[in-house]
């Protein structure tokens, strides 16, 4: 299948009878202010962000939105504009959103599954620097894991972000729990960077 493009929805693209800017309509809310509705998955899941904290936070929202976001308070009557984002998982992308707002709601530690797909995202969307520091205490703290295939999730989320110390530690737990073969992990995520690289 094609990767489709993401697209930025004008105002004149949107059904008038839509909700406007109030929060009717968004299915998960990290800027209760915010000035740009990101669309994901085939589903369109409607994430409400600030365009500001998105351009800044990413390069490549940055070439998506242009050079200047919306810099002037937007108007009263005047709704979001909207960003779709037709090939990303909505909760993978909200997960990035909400380390890029500085959001501190999160009540649980994300699977390994989450946090390596939240690695995946952020080099997707030149994000890195911004995402690793909450991935690596993340890493970090699921990193006794007993489980063989939780920790090759977090190996290969500590090489995608390039977190050398934790690549290191998951790499020691890996080494001392894993009985047999480390080709069976390969296949268990045959999807991956590393497993070509090994």
């Amino acid at each position: 299948m094609p990767k489709r493009r993401a697209a930025i929805i004008t105002d004149s693209d949107v059904d008038e009878s839509s909700p406007s800017g109030d929060d009717v309509g968004i299915d998960i809310l990290i800027a209760t202010r915010g000035d740009l509705i990101l669309l994901v998955g085939e589903s369109r899941r409607r994430i409400r962000v600030h365009s500001e904290v998105m351009h800044e936070g990413s390069s490549v929202f940055h070439v998506l939105l242009g050079s200047r976001p919306n810099a002037s308070p937007r108007e009263a009557n005047k709704r979001p504009i909207e960003l779709s984002l037709p090939d990303d998982n909505a909760g993978t992308i909200a997960l990035l959103c909400n380390i890029l707002h500085c959001a501190t709601t999160l009540k649980h530690t994300p699977s390994s599954r989450e946090i390596l797909a939240l690695a995946k995202a952020a080099r997707k969307y030149n994000a890195l620097p911004r995402a690793v520091f909450t991935a690596e205490v993340w890493i970090e703290k699921l990193s006794g894991f007993q489980n063989s295939e939780l920790l090759w999730d977090l190996l290969l989320a500590a090489y995608e972000m390039d977190l050398d110390g934790s690549f290191d530690k998951v790499s020691r737990q890996l080494l001392l729990m894993h009985s047999g073969s480390f080709r069976e992990l390969v296949g268990y995520v045959a999807r991956n960077c590393l497993a070509a690289d090994l």
